[in-house]
């Protein structure tokens, strides 16, 4: 019911003029995100074991980028996470990734006393750039908050207070700054280090164990890990897709796309790439460059 009142609201807004002077800032109604909410009296206890940063630093103010990895140390979800409460945590993913992650953790959460719940149908998920135009909601690295509304009187204030931007401006963004979300396309391929979480603050190799992490810290440790995240960009009205294979000019394979966009004939992807070359690369017909 929320999200139907959400979009009869936007449809209204878009077939007459604003009312309200929108600030510097951007808002953007993210469809593709989901919300999850671990809860239960050893919710946080219970994540520990399996979140690669450390459920002990989680304020609720504040998303901290996570992951979730299999036995053999390869990234099943990332998103961000924070506290909610005293004992509950909630989590940000893509969309796609909750049936498979609902699935991954079933086993697990039969013998914890935390239940998982989906609250995207109860949420509407709206993110705020630049960070500093918007005091409330969940501040995300610097630049970006993110506000979860179940009341559409929330949603609608930040919505007038700032100027509207689709959400594939957003993930634009997200992609430029190198910032990954896995996708069911790319889920249990990559390493952490693959996709720079290392780098991003999204592992803790302090906290102890967790699932994969004996996999993650060796390779860390030994400074195993051969393939790195690379952002690529090419031109022309081509979008690549999340799981394609990228070439190098003899056919090789050298790396798979993690995300992607298009904005006007200009492409850019996140890649986890297997090769040093600058240049010579290739998705199909389409060429790729590394951006400098």
């Amino acid at each position: 019911m929320l999200h139907d009142d959400w979009q009869t609201y936007l449809a209204a807004q878009a077939d007459k003029p604003s009312q309200a002077t929108p600030g510097p800032g951007q808002v953007v109604g993210l469809q593709t995100w989901a919300a999850l909410r671990f809860s239960g009296p050893d919710a946080r206890t219970f994540l520990q074991g399996y979140l690669t940063s450390d459920t002990a630093d989680l304020t609720p103010d504040r998303l901290v980028p996570t992951a979730i990895c299999n036995l053999k140390g390869r990234v099943v979800v990332n998103g961000w996470c924070c506290a909610h409460g005293a004992n509950d945590v909630r989590l940000l993913v893509h969309r796609s990734m909750v049936p498979r992650l609902a699935g991954f953790l079933k086993p697990y959460l039969m013998f914890a006393k935390t239940e998982m719940v989906d609250e995207s149908a109860n949420l509407l998920i709206i993110g705020v750039q630049p960070a500093a135009t918007e005091t409330s909601g969940l501040l995300l690295g610097e630049q970006r908050r993110i506000i979860l509304c179940d009341q559409m009187d929330t949603a609608r204030q930040a919505w007038q207070q700032h100027a509207p931007i689709d959400e594939a401006a957003w993930q634009a963004g997200l992609v430029e700054e190198g910032l990954p979300l896995i996708t069911e396309a790319t889920a249990e391929i990559f390493l952490p280090q693959m996709l720079g979480l290392d780098a991003a603050g999204a592992v803790s190799f302090t906290k102890g164990c967790y699932l994969g992490q004996e996999i993650v810290a060796r390779a860390q440790h030994r400074g195993a890990v051969k393939r790195r995240l690379r952002s690529l960009t090419w031109e022309g009205d081509r979008q690549l897709e999340p799981g394609e294979e990228i070439t190098d000019s003899t056919g090789r394979s050298v790396g798979i796309v993690v995300n992607a966009t298009n904005d006007s004939g200009r492409g850019f992807c996140l890649a986890v790439m297997q090769s040093d070359d600058a240049e010579g690369f290739q998705q199909g017909d389409t060429d790729l460059r590394s951006v400098s």
